[in-house]
């Protein structure tokens, strides 16, 4: 599948060293930013473009119209330009030149001395920049803004301070999630500890020993939904009611259904999507829950509960990850479609998938649907998109130009692994087959030294 044959993305610099980047005069409608873009850039057209800064720096009144507009905002704490760099540099690992790069920012020194540009220029891409205020100049001509304004961006923010922090928040479609973000244990948690002392002083006002007890979910439950099925009949929705009921002691719970989303039936996909259990969408299964386990830990100290269902053991058991978070202190419950021959060493509490679906008529906890209902960890990517609120737009992204070409690279980089494998054990076949067995190489050696084989009743075929 080949990818649209032109590619243009934009990244604005919103932290400049003059503060002009987000200047907008009085009178600007700043609903008209998009368009402002790409009247200065229209030669270029159509763009993907990307706002990335400290959000908080910029006036709150232009959250809204900049998200409405189809710009991808990208919150950092800190953001310098190496930053920016590494995401242009990711972007242009996805689009091939002729690709187009437009950085509009104030400090083009840096991106120049630093022999990134230049870098871009010799790969065969067009660079373009310009600073913004002569963004604000250009005539504001009819674009293509009207249009993309009423189509829905599914990704329209991008916190970076949480996306590999183990928070489960870190991407939104709205302007309504990226507010209610910003004030969620878990974001003000990790700002405090990037800068706790301009965090205390500037922003919340409260102490060190209260910003450490700021409360999030201390119990973390993964469920293998390829290996551990919801069964026929059953109703989706209640699966996460009957986790709460089940796991009563463990409130509240922060739970994501780990799998290949795409072979799951709608009926079962989108009811669950409904009930605020985090969809993470990916290829490795037991590979994809380990690294996701391991994000967590590290924001979650023991003596925090981990909660696996699924029935990939002998995964678990090879690289040991969760006997080494046991070893830490962690609590370990594991529950499987079938129970293994041996119960794991490392967890405290083993059940079965269909004793947890049982009707228990245990009172639950409501618990609170986070923004990123879903995410597609292999389409990561700068540029695509990746994480969203709604069934609706996740059926979109499956179907998207950008996550084919995406699970076609993965398809295509498994098929040359298996046919290397494969050539390797073949060659290995060979070499043993042009090798003498040990008998006969006992025997030439004999032979050498003038001994016969055969006289010492040594017997022995060559069809071996």
């Amino acid at each position: 599948m080949k990818s649209p044959a032109k590619k243009t993305g934009v990244w604005w610099d919103t932290n400049t060293d003059t503060g002009t980047s987000c200047y907008f005069p009085e009178e600007y409608d700043p609903y008209k930013v998009r368009q402002s873009i790409e009247s200065a850039f229209k030669d270029h057209l159509p763009l993907t473009i990307t706002a990335i800064g400290n959000l908080k720096r910029m006036p709150h009144p232009l959250w809204e119209p900049i998200l409405s507009s189809g710009i991808v905002t990208i919150h950092s704490h800190f953001v310098s330009t190496t930053k920016i760099m590494h995401d242009m540099y990711d972007w242009a690992d996805n689009n091939p030149a002729p690709a187009e790069l437009i950085l509009i920012t104030d400090r083009i020194n840096r991106f120049e001395v630093s022999g990134f540009l230049p870098s871009l220029r010799d790969r065969g891409y067009t660079i373009v920049t310009k600073p913004w205020k002569n963004i604000l100049s250009a005539a504001c001509n009819e674009t293509t803004s009207k249009k993309d304004k009423k189509k829905c961006i599914d990704t329209a923010w991008v916190c970076h301070t949480c996306i590999d922090s183990g928070g489960l928040t870190f991407a939104g479609e709205s302007y309504e999630s990226l507010t209610r973000h910003f004030v969620t244990s878990e974001h003000i948690y990790q700002e405090f500890m990037r800068s706790p002392d301009t965090f205390i002083k500037n922003r919340y006002f409260i102490s060190v020993e209260d910003a450490k007890k700021l409360d999030f979910s201390s119990t973390g439950v993964w469920w293998d939904i390829d290996t551990c099925l919801v069964p026929q009949g059953f109703d989706p929705r209640q699966v996460r009611q009957r986790l709460d009921s089940a796991f009563v002691n463990h409130l509240p719970l922060t739970i994501s259904a780990v799998g290949n989303l795409e072979r799951i039936p709608p009926g079962v996909l989108g009811p669950i999507l409904s009930t605020g259990i985090i969809m993470k969408h990916g290829l490795e299964g037991p590979v994809d829950i380990s690294k996701d386990m391991e994000r967590w830990a590290r924001y979650h100290p023991p003596p925090a509960t981990i909660i696996l269902i699924s029935d990939h053991e002998q995964v678990f058991l090879t690289n040991r990850f969760l006997l080494k978070l046991k070893d830490l202190g962690y609590t370990i419950i594991r529950a499987y479609a079938n129970h293994p021959q041996v119960s794991p060493k490392y967890a405290s509490q083993t059940m079965l998938w269909d004793y947890l679906l049982a009707d228990t008529n245990q009172e639950t906890t409501s618990t609170e649907i986070m923004e990123n209902v879903w995410v597609c960890s292999i389409c990561m990517k700068p540029g695509h998109t990746f994480a969203g609120e709604s069934y609706k737009s996740l059926k979109r992204h499956f179907k998207s130009v950008e996550h084919k070409i995406q699970v076609e690279a993965i398809t295509m980089a498994k098929s040359q692994s298996e046919a290397s494998l494969n050539t390797s054990i073949s060659m290995i076949s060979m070499r043993k087959r042009s090798l003498p067995s040990p008998q006969t190489s006992i025997c030439l050696w004999r032979e050498e030294q003038g001994e016969d084989c055969m006289a010492r009743g040594v017997h022995f075929s060559l069809n071996y």
